[in-house]
């Protein structure tokens, strides 16, 4: 029967993080820089889809105008960009 002084007695060695990931056995990421990783990408959909609301929404409201206004204030040709993409 082992022992706790017996040298080869896993309970006698510190557990430190493994440098791996044991399921895949690749390099473990940081936990700090996956979770900012994370944070960021959110950060950046956010912000491209606030972008998107925006620009749909200002569309939307230049489309409402009647054409001879649109065309009064530069704006004549809203549909042919929007097709142009």
């Amino acid at each position: 029967m082992l022992t706790k002084n017996f040298p080869g007695n896993l309970s006698d060695r510190p557990l430190r993080p493994r440098p791996w990931d044991a399921d895949t056995m690749m390099p473990a990421p940081n936990q700090g820089e996956f979770v900012m990783s994370v944070l960021s990408s959110i950060g950046r959909i956010a912000t491209r889809y606030a972008a998107a609301r925006a620009r749909h929404r200002s569309e939307r409201i230049l489309l409402s105008l009647p054409a001879a206004l649109r065309k009064d204030i530069g704006f004549p040709e809203i549909l042919d960009t929007r097709n142009n993409r």
